[in-house]
Formats: C-alpha cells, sequence, structure tokens
C-alpha cells in the first residue's frame, strides 16, 4: 500500500475552450435590414410612403417604430444641447457671482485706513502727507506714509495698497487751458495712457487727490469707472497748501471720527464749509 503523502495530482489535461456562438433570430435580422433601408430613404422618404400606404404591413410596423425612435433621439440630442447651453450660462453667471464675490471680500480685509502717496517739490511750503500722518496718528487711524519721485513709483504704490482709502498729495499737471492731464511727478505725468496700467485694479474704497484741478468731471469718472476705485475726489480749483489741509482734517476726521460714510461724509464737509477750492466727489456706477 502506497503512502498517502507519494500521491501525486493527477495532471488534468485543459480541453480546448468551445466557441460560443449567439443564435441570431429571424425578427433581429429583419429589423436590422428594415432599419438599415429607412436610414438610407431617410426621414421624410419613410414617412411619405406611409401616409401614401405604399408599404407591406410588415415593413409599415417597422416603420413606424424606426421614425418614433428617431424622433425620440433627435429629442434626446436636443435636450443634451439645451442642457450643456444652461450649463454654459450657469458657469458663466457663477463666474461673474465669484467675481463680485471676491472683489467684496478684498476690500473687506483691506486696512480701514489711508495710504498717504505723496510727491513733494523743493518749492513747497512743506509736507501735506506728513501732516496728514501725524493727523491720523493723533486721531489712532492706521496709515502709511509713501514718498514717490516717478509716476511708476505712484502706480505702483496704488496697485499694491492694502488701505482701503488711498491719499494723492501732489501737483496737479495742466495744459495750455488750464485743464487737468494727470498727476505730476519729478519723472513722468500720470496722464490716462499711463494710469491705464491700473485698469480694472483698484480694489480702494475711495481716492482722495489734492492735485490742483484733479476734480475734473472727465479725470473723476475716469478713476471711478475704469481704474475700479468705488469713489473719487478732487477739487475743480487748484487749492493752496492750508486749504487742501484743512479739507484733509474735517474730511477725514467725519470720516473716521463720527463714522460717517464716506458720502455722508464729503457732504457734511461741502454744506458746512465754504468749499473754496470746489472739491467735488464721483462714485462707480456699481458702488
Amino acid at each position: 500500500m502506497s503512502c498517502p503523502m507519494n500521491r501525486r495530482k493527477p495532471q488534468v489535461q485543459n480541453s480546448p475552450q468551445k466557441q460560443v456562438s449567439r443564435t441570431v433570430y429571424p425578427h433581429e435580422a429583419a429589423i436590422s435590414v428594415h432599419f438599415s433601408n429607412f436610414r438610407h430613404k431617410g426621414t421624410t422618404a419613410v414617412r411619405l410612403a406611409l401616409e401614401r400606404g405604399t408599404m407591406r404591413a410588415e415593413e409599415a410596423a417597422f416603420a413606424k417604430v424606426w421614425l418614433e425612435f428617431v424622433e425620440n433621439e433627435a429629442q434626446l440630442i436636443a435636450a443634451r444641447e439645451i442642457a450643456q447651453r444652461q450649463t454654459i450660462t450657469w458657469i458663466i453667471s457663477g463666474v461673474a457671482a465669484a467675481a463680485s464675490i471676491v472683489s467684496c471680500f478684498l476690500t473687506y480685509i483691506m486696512k480701514n485706513g489711508v495710504h498717504i502717496i505723496e510727491c513733494l517739490d523743493h518749492n513747497d511750503p512743506g509736507s501735506e502727507g506728513r501732516c496728514l500722518k501725524h493727523l491720523f496718528n493723533l486721531l489712532g487711524v492706521k496709515s502709511k506714509y509713501e514718498r514717490v519721485q516717478t509716476i511708476s513709483h505712484l502706480i505702483r504704490a496704488m496697485s499694491s495698497t492694502q488701505y482701503k482709502f488711498i491719499h494723492i498729495s501732489t501737483h496737479g499737471s495742466v495744459n495750455g487751458k488750464e485743464e487737468f492731464t494727470g498727476w505730476w511727478t519729478h519723472a513722468g505725468i500720470g496722464k490716462k495712457s499711463k494710469l491705464s496700467a491700473l485698469s480694472g485694479k483698484l480694489k480702494c474704497v475711495a481716492v482722495i487727490s489734492t492735485a490742483c484741478r484733479s476734480g475734473s468731471e472727465r479725470f473723476g469718472k475716469y478713476v471711478v469707472d475704469d481704474l475700479g476705485s468705488k469713489h473719487f475726489i478732487g477739487p475743480r480749483k487748484s487749492p493752496s497748501f492750508a486749504n487742501a489741509i484743512l479739507f484733509s482734517v474735517i474730511f477725514y476726521h467725519k470720516l473716521f471720527i463720527t463714522r460717517k460714510n464716506i458720502r455722508k461724509a464729503f457732504a457734511s464737509y461741502r454744506s458746512g464749509y465754504k468749499n473754496p477750492s470746489e472739491f467735488e466727489i464721483f462714485r462707480a456706477r456699481t458702488s
């Protein structure tokens, strides 16, 4: 008797797998033939043949089924296209809404204070910007003083600010007709062609300018409608050093200490004082 441990498993010979063929029933072949003929003729010809009664009973039955199938398929494709267009519309609307939310969020997280950007001329009687920095320190208002020499530096400072309010203290460049053409710096004038680099990039609540004649309607609307600031304030006339300081003291006191919104703070200044330099306020269409 052999030991079970020495037993070997008998090798099983793998028999070749049989190929299973699917039986094609007569009615399947008939459907395939009829549907192929109908596709070749087209829906218009098939409908016309049905209406005229020129088809055999079997062919007519298959034709009705095929036409219903084609119509359902067309409706499905149309529905899919409508859904795709609707989805695209939703995406575009969503992107626009998201951009608006991001803009509001960026404004919200900005510092509630003033970024003073100043370009001094050696003939100036003093530094308006440093006077304002001292004022804000006394009022407990967050502020930053930045002195610039070139228009590119001024543009950089405006675009990178983290403050809700930008105060521009410089001279206004005017043409022969005494019309404002841009902010003056030692190297370049802040004309529209230069400032266009800021287009849509300003997220601040307001740009306040004491530059001579910078409160012209054309320039004021350009700052709010093209550059993106929600408000712009500037003088129509040429304020003296004292008048520029006086305006700033009153306006910023109304804004930060009495906590009026920007339009009410400006209205309070204009209604309570003579406003000799004719400061004007402009606001964006959406603000």
